[in-house]
């Protein structure tokens, strides 16, 4: 029996003249409720919660609970991440940082796709390397290369998609691709291939241009794959910011201990 919550009620133990049990509801006040302890049987409890009513209100609270307490990404010991965004933003960084904290491989796809004096790789080719280093338990893949998604995203548990502001993502790319010039450093071991200022800054193959061209091509496309009912086994996860990046970063880690 249900009562308004302005009339507690106390299941009570009778004995009636006939020799059987009677149960009876007594209307009471929470002082005295909590006064008179000869008003608690435990087995009145115990026979109200075995009933459909208490079974009921105690499976709601259990979902509740879990409710609640649920992290946004099940404890694993092994992910398959693979992170995305604009050239620049710094999703390299993040793909690193998280490989480190998860102890998973990390795998660059560029490194898959670049070969000696910036001829790329065919498309046959890149999809059997990048269907070999997937074949691993867990990973952490860095890269967008789109048209490569029925393979990269066959098997994967959550897409990090780092979607700075425009502004901030530029001057990100700028700073890098300075910094890489100036130091001369070689993009991807064993290819030979380095930055300059003259190919980031003044040529058509300028990685700056890319960032401009791409940048809102890339918010389009990934909005819409957030949407698109052939990735909803996909967790997908937008960082707009900093602060959204460590909190994700501090969550993953603790789910995999």
């Amino acid at each position: 029996m249900v009562r308004g919550a302005g009339s507690p009620i106390i299941l009570r133990n009778e004995i009636n003249g006939h020799g059987g049990e009677s149960y009876t509801y007594r209307k009471m006040d929470a002082r005295k409720r909590f006064a008179d302890r000869t008003c608690l049987n435990i087995n009145e409890i115990g026979r109200f919660l075995a009933s459909d009513c208490g079974l009921e209100i105690f499976s709601s609270f259990y979902r509740y609970c879990a409710i609640i307490h649920r992290p946004r990404f099940a404890r694993e010991t092994t992910m398959k991440i693979n992170v995305v965004g604009t050239s620049g933003v710094g999703k390299s960084t993040l793909a690193r940082r998280l490989a480190q904290e998860l102890s998973l491989p990390y795998i660059e796809m560029d490194v898959l796709y670049w070969r000696p004096d910036w001829q790329g790789t065919s498309d046959d080719e890149f999809y059997a390397k990048l269907a070999a280093e997937l074949a691993a338990p867990g990973w952490v893949l860095d890269g967008n290369y789109n048209r490569s998604r029925p393979v990269k995203w066959r098997d994967v548990d959550l897409v990090v998609w780092v979607d700075y502001s425009f502004w901030r993502t530029v001057r990100q790319a700028v700073c890098r691709a300075a910094s890489r010039a100036s130091r001369r450093q070689e993009l991807w071991p064993g290819t030979g291939n380095y930055e300059t200022f003259r190919r980031s800054f003044f040529s058509r193959e300028s990685i700056i241009l890319w960032t401009l061209k791409t940048w809102r091509n890339n918010r389009q496309r990934y909005l819409a794959d957030m949407q698109d009912p052939q990735y909803r086994h996909i967790r997908f996860v937008r960082l707009r910011n900093q602060q959204q990046t460590e909190n994700l970063v501090r969550e993953l880690r603790q789910n995999s201990r």
